[in-house]
């Protein structure tokens, strides 16, 4: 399951097929530096809230695999031990205690929004917190709770959302949103641009570019522990509700974007 959602996102981020008009019409050239910069501000709202969400997802597996509910009988210690250790990981990697990963990569986001002339401090402080949302854009509070909405539904639909969030980012190293965004604000911001394509930490396209690069093997621990069990019937059943689901929360917020800066709302474009 989890090898066809990979593969059916690839196809058609590869064709331009089915993607948000957002996404595609930056893969384009077509969106202007004031446009990107009130995108990357609505993105990085959601993504504020992630390390909360980690935190939350790690709660749902420890609480859940302890008392073992009766619908998920065959998932042994081991596993259920994988897939705490895949959120505790990524929850580790997120606040930068990680060297191979960088700081806190709320630093990296702070660097970048400056850079673009965002007064980070007030920016964050209209947020509000994971539990108690202020002043979002109605795209990313859209996002967040949804993702929170998925992470309740149980320990494998939290684990496949953030397999799914992480990897739709990065994909293959080529085609995820990162990826895209890393693009537009090349093409766009040429004085963000590195020569040789390398950013360092205190870069302000280092963020987004190091997250195209690694969050796929962010999601690796996620997919590895879910690999282990997704050929169970009723585990298998989760994994696919997870994964649909967290693919509509993220389509659609971009799709939100899309009807925003482009007038028209599509969740999907179709080259046909």
């Amino acid at each position: 399951m989890l090898a066809k959602a990979f593969q059916f996102d690839v196809d058609r981020y590869e064709r331009n097929d089915r993607i948000p008009e957002v996404l595609f019409r930056m893969k384009q050239g077509e969106v202007n530096r004031e446009q990107l910069t009130q995108i990357i501000s609505v993105r990085y709202q959601a993504a504020h809230f992630f390390e909360d969400m980690l935190r939350r997802i790690v709660e749902v597996v420890n609480c859940r695999q302890h008392r073992r509910p009766q619908r998920w009988p065959l998932i042994d210690t081991g596993t259920s031990t994988a897939l705490c250790e895949a959120a505790t990981v990524n929850l580790a990697e997120e606040l930068g205690q990680m060297a191979e990963y960088g700081g806190p990569h709320r630093e990296g986001r702070e660097v970048f929004l400056t850079a673009l002339g965002i007064d980070y401090v007030t920016w964050k402080a209209k947020l509000g917190t994971y539990e108690n949302m202020g002043e979002l854009d109605p795209a990313a509070r859209f996002l967040v709770n949804r993702m929170r909405w998925i992470i309740e539904l149980g320990p494998v639909e939290a684990l496949v959302a953030l397999w799914y969030y992480e990897n739709r980012i990065s994909m293959d190293h080529m085609q995820g949103d990162y990826h895209i965004l890393l693009h537009a604000f090349e093409t766009a911001f040429p004085e963000f641009k590195r020569p040789n394509g390398k950013y360092v930490e205190g870069d302000p396209l280092w963020h987004i570019a190091s997250h195209a690069d690694h969050d796929e093997h962010h999601a690796q621990l996620a997919k590895d522990a879910l690999v282990k069990v997704e050929e169970i019937p009723l585990v298998f059943e989760s994994i696919e509700n997870g994964v649909l689901e967290t693919r509509k929360a993220v389509d659609f917020f971009w799709c939100l974007l899309s009807e925003r800066h482009f007038g028209s709302f599509q969740l999907w474009r179709s080259l046909a």
